[in-house]
């Protein structure tokens, strides 16, 4: 969730918690076996180890302590990710000089960076550093980055100009790369943290019970809401209105804090040193070997293969068992599905980059009272939906739909949140066509945001709100639908390998749609879609763009949607094949207890795959 990051934490579903129950369940299987727990160094800092063999019983205070400590962590890592995106565009424009199409592609950027770098911090923990030194890195890195923007925006010139000559000020090229490594280094640190943290929190608590957990991760979607609150309105507000080195400052701080908070709190941990066995490293040490050998032995390799993934099996030529290879192959049966997620992303992203580019050039006057509405306040309209249809849709409308034996399969639902966001792009490009016409006609009002002044048309930028209600309210659909789908078909150990997945699309859809200004900016020269100036260029022509290929990916999904055979379909559908057996056995006076149904079933397959095979190999 912002989401820019938003959605995933607001939109915790029931089968995500319990999937999250059985990974903890076999972590303390596996701390029961004594085979999970040994000596090493809890923190960086900490001088010597500490032994793992802390009683998980310890005291309501302690545990009290180490939530607190945890909680704080992500607080300060989300504070510092929503106040750097929520005025992003606006600094890079007012401070740095860049176009808006350079401004809006570095936000892209950050934020598919920040959402892609987490599959690299769950293979760093679970492989080499275990999670508490993952997070702690992790947020020594975040914390630099913080603190670099700060130094950055600092006001050198205005505030030294009487206490040495000439006064010092950065160059623009040094301010641009202290800015890029800032981003860079946050998002390094927003990996560690942000795959971590949450886990890392709940296995702290994982004997306590049921209810303490689902405090546990109550509390953390509140904190999630609490941060995004905190940058949309008052650090925003901070940024765009006195100054943008107090508004980095501000989570600069947030993150000494949360340091601190994870030094306090090391005595107390409860952890588990890395499992040397990632099951991400392991699905992608799989899908290499397959690929690898299918182009290298393609026609050489005998027997009938159903998948090509089939050739990482040991039985054809790999090394990795047909258990594992079987659990992978599960996972390819849902890439298609999140493969049309992509471009659906890209118009969630559209609410930092575009739509706050819109608001640059609306009258931001609250009301004729003179108090400027801060930009990223008007996430709220996205983040309002979310916060009051989720509980609504899980505990009012389902269970009423389920009373009238009417069940939204989970890809029904997401195919809704495709058409809501589809309709939100619609809606964006008559906007913009509505603001230019009434610039035209004279309707301009002056403003100025970050000490720069803007002409703006004289529309209100709370018109804004429907596009942003509609992006929000189609999340509500796609991400819960999103996450539930992707755990109830995935096999429950590659629960970490999902999470991924989802992780994945989402970056990739923030990084396609910098992608796509540039190129539609190169195919437009003279007349770019995506102006540096709004009022001057073609910025509704973009947005059709835009929408053409939204319901091109729509019609995309409906196919992919259409064909997909859910899990407990095939099983249904074995069933079926095993009793059609049954009854054919009995029909013809045999037994019934001399046959293994499932064996035959299987020799029956066995066979057709032969059959296939020689038919394939003709031809």
């Amino acid at each position: 969730m912002a989401r820019s990051g938003l959605s995933a934490g607001f939109l915790a579903s029931s089968e995500t918690y319990r999937k999250y129950r059985q990974s903890l369940d076999m972590a303390t299987t596996l701390d029961r076996e004594g085979s999970a727990l040994e000596e090493i160094p809890l923190l960086p800092w900490g001088g010597g180890t500490k032994k793992l063999e802390r009683s998980v019983s310890t005291g309501a205070p302690s545990k009290l302590q180490v939530t607190i400590c945890i909680l704080l962590v992500e607080l300060a890592e989300r504070v510092t990710f929503f106040s750097v995106i929520a005025n992003m565009v606006l600094f890079c424009t007012v401070e740095l000089d860049y176009t808006s199409a350079t401004a809006v592609s570095i936000s892209h950027v950050f934020i598919g960076m920040s959402l892609i770098v987490p599959l690299v911090g769950i293979w760093v923990a679970d492989s080499y550093l275990g999670k508490c030194k993952a997070i702690v890195i992790s947020a020594i890195i975040h914390f630099l980055g913080s603190a670099l923007l700060p130094v950055m925006a600092f006001p050198f010139d205005e505030l030294l100009e009487h206490h040495r000559s000439p006064p010092y000020s950065l160059t623009d090229s040094q301010k641009e790369g202290i800015f890029l490594l800032a981003l860079l280094f946050i998002s390094v640190g927003i990996g560690g943290i942000k795959a971590n943290v949450s886990a890392f929190g709940a296995y702290q608590l994982r004997d306590l019970g049921e209810q303490e957990l689902q405090s546990f991760f109550n509390w953390w979607i509140w904190l999630m809401n609490v941060a995004s609150a905190m940058a949309c309105l008052a650090i925003s507000y901070i940024q765009q209105e006195v100054d943008f080195y107090i508004g980095y400052l501000i989570p600069a701080v947030a993150m000494l804090v949360a340091l601190l908070a994870l030094y306090l709190g090391r005595k107390s941990y409860v952890h588990l040193p890395p499992s040397k066995v990632s099951p991400l490293a392991t699905t992608l040490r799989i899908v290499f070997q397959a690929t690898k050998n299918t182009v290298r032995w393609r026609g050489r390799l005998g027997g009938h293969v159903d998948s090509w993934l089939d050739r990482a099996k040991e039985s054809c030529g790999g090394s990795y068992s047909d258990t594992h290879v079987e659990m992978v192959k599960k996972l390819e049966r849902i890439f298609p599905v999140f493969l049309v997620q992509v471009l659906n992303r890209t118009v969630f992203y559209q609410i930092p980059t575009t739509f706050f580019l819109q608001a640059m050039r609306l009258n931001l006057d609250v009301g004729s009272t003179g108090i400027v509405l801060p930009i990223a306040a008007l996430n709220l309209f996205a983040i309002i939906p979310i916060l009051l249809l989720v509980p609504l849709m899980d505990r009012v409308v389902y269970p009423m739909l389920e009373m009238c034996n009417i069940r939204p399969s989970p890809l029904k639902r997401m195919g809704a949140g495709h058409f809501l966001g589809l309709l939100a792009i619609l809606v964006a490009a008559g906007m913009e066509i509505a603001r230019k016409n009434v610039i035209e006609e004279g309707g301009v009002v002056r403003q100025w945001l970050g000490g720069v002044p803007f002409n703006a048309s004289s529309i209100n930028a709370l018109w804004l709100g429907p596009q942003y209600l509609l992006v929000g309210t189609g999340e509500v659909f796609v991400m819960s639908s999103g996450i539930e789908f992707a755990y109830t078909e995935a096999p429950a150990p590659l629960s970490t390998v999902v999470m991924g997945l989802v992780g994945i699309t989402m970056g990739l859809g923030s990084l396609t749609g910098a992608v796509l200004i540039n190129v539609v900016n190169a195919a437009t020269p003279g007349t770019e879609w995506y102006p540096d100036e709004p009022n001057e260029g073609y910025l509704e022509a973009y947005l059709f763009l835009l929408a053409a290929l939204g319901l091109l990916n729509f019609v995309a999904f409906c196919g992919v949607a259409s064909r997909y055979k859910y899990v407990a379909q095939e099983e249904e559908e074995r069933e079926r094949d095993t009793l059609r057996l049954v009854t054919y056995f009995e029909n013809q006076g045999t037994r019934a207890d001399d046959y293994d149904y499932d064996d035959e079933l299987e020799d029956w397959e066995r066979q057709l795959d032969a059959l296939n095979y020689s038919l394939t190999a003709s031809l």
